[in-house]
C-alpha cells in the first residue's frame, strides 16, 4: 500500500519534467494543466480552475476510499483469524 502511495504522489509531482519534456499540449500531465489554466492577460478563470482541479482530485479521491476498504477488510480479516 505504501508503495503504491509512494508512486501515486510521485507520478503527479513530476511538473518541472513534464513541463520541459512535453511540447504537445494533449500529453501534457495534471499539475502542467493546473499551472496553465489562466484566462488572458494573467487574470484567473476561476470556473475553469474549479472544474480542472475536481477533475484532478476525484481519482485520488476513489482510489483512497477504494483502498481504505480494503485495508479495513484485511485487517477484519485478519483480527477474527486469531
Amino acid at each position: 500500500m505504501v508503495v503504491i502511495i509512494v508512486n501515486f504522489v510521485t507520478a503527479w509531482g513530476e511538473y518541472l519534467l513534464c513541463t520541459t519534456l512535453t511540447n504537445d499540449q494533449t500529453a501534457r500531465t495534471m499539475p502542467v494543466v493546473l499551472a496553465a489554466a489562466q484566462g488572458g492577460m494573467g487574470q484567473w478563470a476561476w470556473p475553469r480552475i474549479a472544474a480542472v482541479y475536481v477533475l484532478v482530485v476525484t481519482p485520488g479521491i476513489l482510489a483512497f476510499a477504494f483502498a481504505q476498504r480494503l485495508f479495513f477488510k484485511g485487517l477484519m480479516e485478519g483480527v477474527l483469524k486469531a
